[in-house]
C-alpha cells in the first residue's frame, strides 16, 4: 500500500544498472535486493543484461522486501522494478473494484458471475507458453476470474514511467495472452509542478490478432458539460468472463467501466500525494 506522505512524482528516483557487473547470482541478488530495501519513497529500477532464471529470486522473496511491481522480458533481458508504488498507482484497483460494486447494485451482474469474478493487484502474470514465454509482470490492476490462469482485463498506471513502456507491455499482454487477455487500458498521467493531467486509452486485439487503440479518453482535465458523465469503458460480458461466461447471459452486454469513477478516485488519491487536477 503507497504512503500517505508520497512525495510528488517528479521526484521520483531513477536507477539503472547492468547484470552483466556481476560474475556470480548470489552476489548480483544481494545488490539488488538493498536496492530495494534502502528506498525512502518511490523509485524506478531498471536491470539490463538479466540472464532467464536470475530473476526468480524477486517474486520468491516478494513477502520480505519493501512494496514493488515487477516486470521481466527474457527476450531483451530486462527487468524493471517500480519500487514503493504510489497512491496515484492505486487508482486502478480502486476503480475496478468501484465498478464491480456499482455493477452488483444496478443488477448488471448476478450472484453466479459476482461469485467467479474479482479484481488483482500485484499478483503476477507469467507467459509459460508462446512467443513470450517466460515474460512475466505484476500488473497495478486486473480482473480475473476463477479457473482461468491468465486475467482477462489489466490496467497499468504510469507516471513516471514511459509512455513507450507502457505501450511495450500492453503488446505483450496481448500478444502473449493469446486471446485470453481481452483488453488493456493504460492510464498516463503527466505532472507539472503540483498540476496532474491525465488520458486513458484501451486497447485490443484485431481479427489478426494485432494490437490496436479501441479508444482514448480525457481523465484531466475534466471535459466540459455533459460529456464527463458520459464517458465509459464499454467493456462486454464476454470480453470479462470468456469461456465462463455464465449460460443463459448474452455475451454482447456492456459491463460499463465509468471514466468519472475513475476521476473521483484519482482525486482523492492525487490529493494524497500533495497534487491536483488541472
Amino acid at each position: 500500500m503507497a504512503s500517505p506522505q508520497d512525495p510528488p512524482s517528479d521526484a521520483c528516483k531513477k536507477l539503472t544498472i547492468s547484470a552483466k557487473n556481476f560474475t556470480e547470482h548470489a552476489s548480483f541478488a544481494e545488490s539488488v535486493k538493498g536496492i530495494i530495501c534502502e528506498a525512502k519513497h518511490y523509485q524506478l529500477l531498471t536491470v539490463t543484461d538479466v540472464p532467464l532464471g536470475w530473476e526468480d529470486f524477486l517474486w520468491e522473496a516478494d513477502e520480505d522486501l519493501p512494496a514493488n511491481r515487477k516486470t521481466y522480458d527474457p527476450i531483451t533481458g530486462l527487468l524493471r522494478v517500480s519500487i514503493m508504488p504510489t497512491n496515484g498507482h492505486d487508482v486502478a484497483s480502486g476503480w475496478l473494484s468501484r465498478a464491480m460494486v456499482r455493477w452488483t447494485r444496478a443488477g448488471l451482474t448476478i450472484p453466479q458471475e459476482e461469485d467467479i469474478l474479482y479484481t488483482m493487484s500485484d499478483a503476477s502474470i507469467d507467459f509459460k507458453y508462446g512467443v513470450y514465454r517466460g515474460w512475466r509482470k505484476q500488473p497495478d490492476a486486473a480482473f480475473r476470474i476463477v479457473g482461468l490462469n491468465l486475467p482477462t482485463l489489466v490496467v497499468e498506471v504510469g507516471w513516471s514511467e514511459g509512455y513507450p513502456d507502457l505501450l511495450d507491455d500492453m503488446n505483450k499482454l496481448l500478444v502473449g495472452g493469446n486471446g485470453d487477455i481481452r483488453a488493456v487500458i493504460i492510464i498516463k498521467f503527466t505532472q507539472q509542478g503540483v498540476n496532474v493531467s491525465g488520458f486513458l486509452e484501451v486497447y485490443r486485439l484485431n481479427s489478426q490478432g494485432i494490437p490496436y487503440l479501441a479508444q482514448d479518453e480525457t481523465v484531466f482535465p475534466t471535459p466540459q458539460g455533459q460529456a464527463a458523465a458520459q464517458q465509459q469503458v464499454r467493456v462486454t460480458r464476454s470480453e470479462l468472463f470468456g469461456k465462463f461466461l455464465v449460460p443463459g447471459m448474452t455475451g454482447a452486454d456492456i459491463l460499463p467501466l465509468d471514466v468519472d469513477w475513475l476521476r473521483s478516485i484519482c482525486r482523492s488519491q492525487i490529493a494524497l500525494m500533495g497534487l491536483v487536477p488541472v
